[in-house]
C-alpha cells in the first residue's frame, strides 16, 4: 500500500482498538503499522521466531523463542 493508505488504515485500526475495545490481529510487512502495535509476533518460514509483548506498557521487551 502507499504510505498515505497505510497511515489511514492504521488510524482506523487504532481507533477501533482504543474506542471500541476491538482486538486487532494484523499480518503485515509494514514497519510503520507494526510499530503501532502493543504486541508483535515475528514469524519466519511459518514458525514463531520471537514475541514482543506489552511494548507500550512496559517498553520494547523482546522474548526470543
Amino acid at each position: 500500500l502507499a504510505d498515505r493508505a497505510v497511515h489511514d488504515r492504521g488510524r482506523v485500526l487504532a481507533a477501533l482498538n482504543r474506542d471500541a475495545g476491538v482486538t486487532i490481529l494484523l499480518a503485515t510487512h509494514s514497519q510503520e503499522l507494526a510499530a503501532a502495535a502493543d504486541d508483535i509476533v515475528h514469524l519466519r518460514d511459518g514458525r514463531v521466531e520471537s514475541i514482543q509483548t506489552d511494548r507500550r506498557r512496559s517498553g520494547a521487551g523482546r522474548a526470543a523463542l
